[in-house]
């Protein structure tokens, strides 16, 4: 069997950080070691080149549409990540012709903020269908393509097993952790985490980290980094995080190990994929997540003291984090439940990623 995930150009790619990043890639990567199975990366919109990384994983870049679409009649599977609206009728036409010699599928990552433009994507999607199998990564994207007809597979973004933690191996019995991750944007609602961590500064009892990825095309990014850089109330760790490797994938998991409350107070989802593969890799890691009840937040991480209302600051947040020895036992537990009632480590995700592609036809050869 062979697959290919296709998309433009910054959308995905195997060396690049992120949700969809690490989602195309983490079952890219089970998908060729244990099942013998070719991936390749056909990505269009760039310089054209090929590169082999040591994973067995083939990227092919191309710089247009066209040639792109030309490649992907060597594979029987095509899995779509992102085409923009310009490509959509192209793309269409080329899935039509090719219909009986491949298959091809979705997955859905991003809710739009804009309520026209989320339902023209759906809209155009269930006009022109895939003749394979549609993937959401939230119930809520599954809810709403279930409104035009599509019966898509729910597929929460994977979590190596590497990650996951039992009750009692991973929390100290000293001070209280307090940490957040994440890209340098006002999105990501890091004002409202660095208020937070200057309210909790004087607390003996806490320790404070703020581990920030770097954000050079974004003025406001960089004049916020450089403030963080010159105040000393808590720890500002510098993270240049602008390509993968397996030693950042175990920063961030022995980060997480190291932390009690993890901090992702968003200002809007549209910053991060639907369902942010932070806050699941926070959870198989035992960390409390203070965050807002956005989209499918509440569905997945469940009901709780730390999903904070937008209309609730930061001071609602001080004053959780402060007696967090009365309810972080008991979190604990009920984040363990959630665990094991959504099962998203790798393996089980794709195995339900590659059932899927092989219920529509094919098979591992």
């Amino acid at each position: 069997m062979r697959i290919a995930f296709f998309g433009y150009h910054k959308s995905f790619d195997f060396d690049k950080i992120g949700g969809t990043n690490s989602l195309v890639r983490r079952i890219s990567l089970e998908l060729v070691k244990d099942h013998n199975i070719t991936v390749d990366y056909v990505i269009y919109g760039t310089s054209s080149e090929k590169i082999e990384n040591n994973s067995g994983i083939t990227s092919n870049y191309f710089n247009k549409l066209k040639e792109a679409l030309n490649s992907l009649k060597n594979y029987d599977h095509v899995v779509t990540m992102y085409i923009p609206p310009g490509d959509f009728i192209n793309y269409a036409l080329f899935r039509r012709k090719e219909k009986n010699n491949i298959f091809f599928h979705i997955i859905y990552t991003d809710w739009p903020r804009s309520f026209i433009k989320r339902n023209a994507f759906f809209i155009f999607n269930s006009l022109w269908r895939y003749n394979g199998k549609s993937f959401s990564i939230s119930p809520r994207i599954k809810d709403a393509l279930k409104k035009w007809g599509d019966e898509s597979v729910f597929l929460l973004p994977p979590v190596p097993l590497d990650y996951f933690m039992e009750i009692g191996n991973n929390k100290n019995l000293g001070n209280l952790r307090v940490t957040f991750i994440g890209r340098v944007d006002v999105g990501k609602g890091v004002l409202e985490v660095i208020d937070i961590l200057n309210q909790l500064a004087q607390d003996e009892n806490i320790i404070l980290k703020f581990y920030g990825i770097h954000w050079e095309d974004d003025p406001e990014a960089v004049k916020i980094h450089k403030n963080l850089s010159s105040q000393n109330k808590f720890d500002y760790i510098s993270l240049d995080f602008n390509h993968y490797s397996s030693e950042v994938e175990e920063m961030v998991q022995d980060i997480l190990r190291e932390t009690d409350i993890f901090l992702q107070p968003y200002r809007h989802l549209s910053s991060s994929i639907d369902m942010p593969l932070l806050i699941l890799e926070a959870m198989a890691s035992l960390c409390a997540v203070i965050t807002r009840p956005y989209g499918d937040i509440p569905r997945i991480y469940g009901e709780s003291v730390c999903l904070v209302d937008d209309e609730e600051g930061s001071e609602k947040i001080v004053e959780i984090i402060r007696r967090a020895s009365q309810w972080i036992p008991m979190e604990l537990e009920r984040i363990n439940h959630q665990n094991k009632t959504f099962s998203f480590d790798t393996l089980t995700v794709t195995t339900i990623f590659l059932k899927s592609l092989l219920e529509v036809g094919g098979k591992i050869s």
